[in-house]
């Protein structure tokens, strides 16, 4: 999964929507990996995009329950959305 390198490297040079479009490439052609979905869901938070990480990570735990790290995401993107609304 190489798509996966270079989404994170798009994102840490802040270009975000460019690393979702590669994240989103990642999870069309490896849909079963719970990593993409956490990739993804991260890269929708990072755009603000609060709905869409939740969407995500809740994929993520569908995948690999329980996970931590998504467990904790999705807990960080639900208070975020809180915070926003």
């Amino acid at each position: 999964m190489l798509n996966c390198v270079l989404g994170y490297r798009l994102l840490g040079l802040k270009k975000v929507k460019e690393a979702i479009e590669i994240f989103k490439l990642n999870v069309e052609a490896y849909p079963q990996p719970y990593n993409v979905y956490d990739s993804l869901g991260e890269s929708y938070m990072m755009n603000g995009d609060i709905e869409l990480a939740i969407k995500n990570y809740q994929r993520l735990l569908e995948l690999k329950p329980p996970d931590t790290n998504g467990i904790c995401g999705w807990y960080q993107n639900q208070e975020k959305g809180r915070m926003i609304r």
